[in-house]
């Protein structure tokens, strides 16, 4: 691989006591494959005849967040001390608000401190996820047919060996409803014009453009009152409507 600086001494360490089961991997900026080691009992790690350049290093243990840390070329490698924080994790169901069970299709995503990831959902739509950052969560759980369902959870420390801090956290997906409509102006049907439908607190559930005819379908809205807006050349129009959960209303949208 060419010349190579020194070797990359340093430590790793938990926030409690260090157990040796933690991995530690390295990846120089030049894209080389990453180096997995084991850290000494004692937490210590050597990395040598590793690439000239930035270099990040990143520490992973079962049941604590990811620690990565970035060296530019001018930084030292040597006596680096990486500690990881204890994290916690969560675990609940996704289900069907009216007849229970997993939606076909289900999926669930978290975004937090750690990034976003996706959750592995079991047949029963039970779901247990260790090793996140402390903080709050965003939890968002769709089906096809179905509203998105959202849940802000605040991840506390673990306290226990299986490394969940916040249990049955529950998501139950209901129905969608549909939305189909049509724009016109002052010359008939608009094409290309911007809808948007929200809640009636503001929040934006679907974004999408007339097609040729002025149309407009928008699937999979949570039931309750929406506001209806669209914007072209043409002008602007808004409209409220409420909708049903599994039912399909039809609005006309007048631009001036």
């Amino acid at each position: 691989h060419g010349s190579c600086d020194p070797a990359c001494p340093g430590r790793g360490a938990q926030t409690q006591k260090l157990a040796a089961a933690a991995e530690l991997r390295t990846k120089p900026s030049n894209n080389t494959p990453p180096h997995p080691i084991h850290p000494a009992l004692a937490g210590g790690f050597l990395l040598a005849g590793l690439p000239r350049g930035g270099l990040t290093l990143r520490i992973e243990k079962a049941g604590y967040p990811p620690l990565q840390v970035t060296r530019t070329a001018g930084e030292a490698r040597q006596g680096l001390s990486l500690a990881l924080e204890v994290g916690g994790g969560l675990s609940g169901w996704v289900s069907d608000r009216r007849i229970g069970g997993l939606p076909t299709g289900s999926r669930l995503v978290a975004e937090g401190p750690g990034g976003g990831q996706p959750i592995a959902l079991s047949a029963d739509g039970s779901f247990s996820v260790p090793g996140l950052a402390r903080g709050s969560w965003r939890l968002r759980a769709m089906a096809p047919g179905y509203a998105p369902q959202e849940r802000v959870v605040e991840v506390t420390a673990r306290t226990t060996a299986d490394g969940i801090s916040v249990r049955d956290v529950r998501l139950a997906l209901e129905r969608g409803a549909t939305l189909r409509g049509e724009v016109r102006g002052k010359a008939g049907p608009v094409v290309g014009a911007t809808i948007e439908v929200r809640s009636v607190e503001g929040e934006l559930l679907k974004k999408l453009l007339s097609d040729e005819r002025g149309g407009f379908r928008a699937q999979d809205l949570p039931a309750g009152r929406v506001r209806v807006t669209g914007q072209a050349s043409d002008g602007t129009g808004a409209v409220v409507v409420e909708l049903l959960a599994d039912r399909s209303e039809q609005v006309l949208l007048e631009l001036r």
